[in-house]
């Protein structure tokens, strides 16, 4: 696994997930910081070029999205994308790790929306479908 490719998907997805009813939450935000710091930092120790862990590139490219304003369905096929090229590296613990984060970041503003549980429901289906 390449985890340097992974972590901007994965930054990708959890803006999809977060932007999904319109708007980002700072409950959702903070939840992804709880979350890269709980479960993404000590999951490995790559880094990038500058020396800091490379799972930090999960908070960068969300707020990249956010910064550009991207939609969430644009967000959302960026990760589909990188996910159908290397579907095989996504064992059962990384896909495990994935759907806890995701459901986090959706459940931490008031609960499950309408348009995060449909996110969630196509993150699971991918996620299961092999």
């Amino acid at each position: 696994m390449n985890y340097q490719e992974l972590y901007p998907a994965l930054g990708k997805l959890f803006y999809a997930i977060a932007s999904s009813d319109g708007k980002v939450e700072k409950a959702e935000t903070l939840r992804l910081k709880e979350d890269l710091d709980a479960i993404w930092l000590p999951m490995e120790s790559s880094t990038d070029l500058y020396g800091s862990d490379a799972a930090h590139s999960i908070w960068f490219n969300f707020e990249l999205c956010f910064d550009g304003e991207w939609e969430a369905a644009d967000a959302w096929a960026e990760f589909l994308g990188y996910y159908r090229i290397h579907e095989s590296a996504f064992d059962a613990e990384l896909k495990s790790r994935i759907n806890k984060s995701a459901a986090a970041i959706a459940h931490s503003f008031s609960g499950f929306n309408k348009a995060e549980l449909e996110y969630l429901s196509k993150l699971h289906l991918t996620l299961n479908e092999s």
